[in-house]
């Protein structure tokens, strides 16, 4: 998706939210124009809840707290799958791959899914935040870091000095 179209996108959701959402309206108009990595959406997570009051948007909060819950268990079942991944990956190279080329592949590829792994993990600390601003309970949701996401191979035993790191609780 190019800039344009991202530019493109955020109008027609500015039009959207000033046609149902005229609370907002004055928000739209004392906006500073910047870059659109850093747009604000006007979401409900954006504002306190004495603003969600004053706005009246409440409703929309509760759907954004769930649909957020939703997002946060997603990204909780594809960390999960990555770490596996991740895993086998390293497992594979420690046992199978041999010499500069594979090792270089193979290292390559981990890199890969490592960079998608901290791109979940980084999506879920944003969804655990708007959630927290929500006021919403994440009990369920607790704050992971990548020595959470650990995960020993199952085929691999455990060696001397091993215990010490155990597996990750996700």
């Amino acid at each position: 998706m190019g800039r344009s179209e991202l530019s493109n996108r955020i109008e027609r959701w500015r039009g959207l939210q000033v046609a149902l959402m005229s609370s907002l309206t004055p928000l739209h108009l004392t906006r500073n124009l910047c870059k659109i990595e850093g747009e604000l959406l006007f979401l409900p997570s954006h504002f306190s809840s004495q603003d969600r009051v004053i706005l009246s948007l409440e409703l929309l909060a509760t759907e954004e707290a769930l649909l957020r819950s939703a997002n946060a268990s997603e990204c909780i079942l594809q960390l999960r799958q990555v770490t596996r991944i991740i895993s086998g990956m390293h497992y594979i190279r420690r046992t199978d791959i041999r010499g500069q080329k594979e090792g270089t592949r193979s290292k390559s590829s981990i890199q890969s899914a490592s960079f998608d792994r901290d791109h979940l993990l980084e999506l879920y600390d944003v969804t655990r935040n708007a959630l927290r601003s929500l006021n919403s309970d994440i009990g369920r949701f607790p704050p992971l870091t990548q020595d959470d996401l650990y995960l020993k191979p199952v085929d691999d035993r455990r060696q001397l000095n091993d215990t010490w790191r155990s597996d990750g609780p996700i």
